[in-house]
């Protein structure tokens, strides 16, 4: 992906492509999972620059994406055939988990008000992100078992790819469901390797630190932004619909809430085709204490340079805007962002 790199030619990343595509089918989870994308009518992207191809900006280093806008997903055409095919797991894995949100969103009688918090964002990020890197490494395992490729121990290599943009290597979770799988003599049933992926996951500090600035960028970027935008037009659906649900708030599902039953439905894909039942077993309230609890170091307050303490003033800011408006009138002064916290005592 470097810039000094000479532009792929349109049959170059259409090779990429077909090379990925046809690795994937040589699986029965490899083909469910196609089969599934293409009944959600997922776009499959390969890109030399997938930050341009998704419109990024100036986003650097994306290796994989999936885009809520467009439901796209995109895969780096110059990354290795091993790398490749995590991405493009990891990525529809994001996909699919996307499918069964609005699935149980769109069911909801009652909106939540919870849904938009940050503290739901975040949690939530963490276990999509945990839920896609789990299935990405039995997806290459599985590949692995099925066709004698070398592709898992590619990716259990330490350094290379992923130490060129960050401290954190996936070749952590790869050795972490290893160590388990020998141990088991190789087994079939990955349940109990795939878990220790997920403890791999959780322990490794740098990436979940990641992934508290990433989600509460997003929910800046996307969220607060929005209820920012509307604060002023108390005649629109989004500003109604926002007060309605803060009103509610009460009574609305809490962020635990949410989070369990987004984990009970992502534990449900695609098991029926291979896919390993890593959450046999554990009920989705320790779950979602061992996610936010295990690592302390990971800890949102003390990891994010008080964006996390921002985000929850500004929602608290919006919510009492919202609530305050009266319904069909001039509404109050918009919600001000927060001031940047001083440095702590």
């Amino acid at each position: 992906m470097g810039s000094n790199q000479p532009k792929m030619t349109e049959a170059e990343t259409a090779a990429a492509r077909k090379q990925v595509l046809q690795t994937v089918r040589q699986t029965r989870l490899g083909r469910a999972l196609l089969s599934a994308l293409g009944k959600a009518q997922v776009k499959i992207v390969f890109s030399d620059d997938v930050a341009a191809a998704a419109d990024l900006g100036d986003e650097k280093n994306i290796y994989g994406l999936f885009d809520l806008r467009n439901d796209t997903l995109y895969v780096d055409a110059r990354a290795p055939l091993h790398a490749q095919l995590h991405f493009f797991a990891h990525e529809a894995r994001h996909a699919l988990q996307m499918q069964q949100d609005r699935k149980i969103n769109g069911a909801s009688e009652t909106a939540s008000i919870h849904l938009i918090s940050p503290v739901t964002m975040l949690y939530l990020t963490r276990l999509r992100e945990i839920d896609a890197d789990v299935f990405a490494v039995c997806f290459v395992a599985q590949n692995d078992l099925h066709t004698g490729s070398k592709h898992f121990s590619e990716m259990c290599k330490r350094g290379g790819l992923f130490a060129k943009t960050d401290s954190y290597s996936r070749a952590t979770l790869y050795e972490a469901f290893l160590e388990n799988w020998q141990a088991q003599e190789v087994p079939r049933d990955m349940a109990r390797s795939a878990r220790a992926v997920l403890s791999a996951f959780v322990q490794n500090t740098a990436l979940l630190n990641a992934y508290n600035n990433f989600a509460l960028h997003v929910w800046e970027k996307t969220a607060f932004a929005a209820a920012v935008e509307h604060a002023q037009k108390p005649s629109s659906d989004y500003f109604k619909s926002f007060r309605a649900a803060a009103l509610q708030k009460d009574k609305a599902e809490t962020p635990r809430q949410i989070f369990n039953k987004s984990a009970e439905a992502y534990g449900r894909l695609l098991v029926k085709s291979g896919a390993p039942d890593y959450l046999s077993g554990i009920k989705t309230d320790d779950l979602a204490k061992f996610i936010s609890e295990e690592n302390a170091q990971a800890h949102p307050e003390h990891t994010t340079n008080y964006a996390y303490e921002r985000a929850l003033e500004n929602f608290e800011m919006a919510i009492k805007h919202y609530t305050a408006a009266p319904a069909n009138s001039n509404a109050p002064a918009a919600p001000r962002r927060a001031k940047k916290a001083g440095p702590k005592p």
